[in-house]
């Protein structure tokens, strides 16, 4: 019996082990590492959750340059020393393992934790090579797009000249025009900012791109991002296009196209003329940004098909927005049991559990007891 005990005991560790502490290590974020000779690096590490001795090793590549100290009240040090010299370019890895000692020479069933913790190594090479980014802010019509190209360096070698040509195209894929930025000398592993602005003077509310072509040292690359021209605007994005017979709920999606704040934006729902409902309003909505409004409305229309306006409300402004709202049926919902969640299947399976183990252990009580009486007797 008291290995049906143990047995059962075990089960539910095994079933439940997110009821029992798990080790954690913390320290320093140590991944990415750029690789560079003769560098030195040494890391901190705490050790919690556990009142068991553990152990930390390393695995994986580069580990010849790799030392862990003594581990001393849960802490301990992981050095990295590159050697003197170059090694061949591409991406290594290497583990960090934290694992509890499991003891032996203790009876019965044991288990033990672990904190696996992966860190890459960039090793570039010495030739010349970037990575480059673009950005390009939204603004206003008739103001400045500013545009910003990132460049980080991804060699040992410094590059002498880098340079950014901008090129602004429209949703056609037409060129608008172009900017250049002026050349500067990038250090190796260093990083630096081109910073030029293009225009939009004459070019109409709408989505555009902008390509950036790089040059160093004779080599090139290109990046594009894109960028909207806005106005003082609000834009529909999506509402509602089913309404159910009753009462119903209606939603409409809009956007801020202007790069300030819209202040009290609301919508007024018309089907054939008759207003249905105001939506709360949104005091502010964030430049560039989406916001909902919703309301209930009263439907009595006939099925199908019904033309309708919805009126934005915006600083001051309205907007009218052509729609179509399709009328159907109510849909009676269908009564499902309440889905149990998983924390709460947990605590019934345990007590479930917990309720057959106390059987067990009384009925081996109680036999034992019965077993004594009839010997006595």
């Amino acid at each position: 019996m008291k290995y049906k005990v143990l047995l059962l005991l075990f089960l539910l560790i095994l079933i439940f082990p997110k009821l029992s502490s798990a080790l954690s290590v913390s320290g320093n974020l140590l991944s990415p590492i750029i690789y560079e000779p003769r560098k030195v690096i040494t890391n901190h590490y705490t050790i919690g959750d556990t009142y068991r001795k553990v152990t930390a090793t390393v695995g994986g590549d580069l580990v010849e340059y790799i030392k862990i100290s003594e581990i001393i009240n849960n802490e301990f040090d992981l050095s990295i020393s590159f050697p003197d010299k170059y090694i061949s370019p591409k991406s290594y890895y290497f583990s960090l393992v934290v694992s509890e000692e499991l003891d032996s020479s203790k009876g019965g069933f044991s288990s033990t934790t672990g904190v696996n913790k992966i860190v890459l190594v960039e090793v570039y090479s010495l030739e010349k090579d970037i990575l480059a980014h673009l950005s390009a802010s939204n603004a206003d019509r008739d103001k400045q797009v500013n545009l910003v190209v990132g460049v980080e360096s991804r060699t040992y070698s410094d590059i002498d000249s880098v340079s950014a040509r901008i090129e602004i195209l429209d949703a056609g894929g037409k060129s608008l025009g172009s900017v250049s930025a002026p050349s500067k000398p990038l250090k190796a592993l260093d990083s630096l900012s081109l910073e030029v602005s293009f225009p939009t003077l004459g070019l109409e509310p709408g989505d555009y791109t902008a390509e950036a072509t790089i040059n160093f040292d004779g080599q090139e690359r290109k990046v594009s991002q894109n960028f909207r021209i806005g106005k003082m605007d609000l834009l529909l994005k999506e509402y509602t296009p089913e309404l159910e017979l009753g009462f119903s709920e209606f939603k409409a999606v809009v956007t801020n196209d202007w790069s300030k704040p819209l202040e009290d934006v609301y919508a007024k729902l018309f089907i054939e003329g008759e207003e249905l409902l105001q939506t709360p309003s949104l005091k502010s909505l964030a430049p560039w940004t989406e916001g909902e409004l919703t309301g209930i409305a009263k439907i009595n229309y006939s099925l199908g098909n019904h033309p309708g306006v919805l009126e934005l409300y915006f600083a001051d402004k309205v907007k009218f927005e052509p729609i179509n709202i399709k009328i159907i049926e109510r849909i009676s919902p269908e009564i499902v049991p309440e889905k149990l969640s998983t924390p709460v299947i947990q605590l019934v399976i345990v007590a479930l559990a917990a309720m057959i183990v106390t059987l067990i252990i009384g009925w081996s009580i109680v036999r034992k007891r019965y077993k004594k009486n009839e010997t006595e007797i």
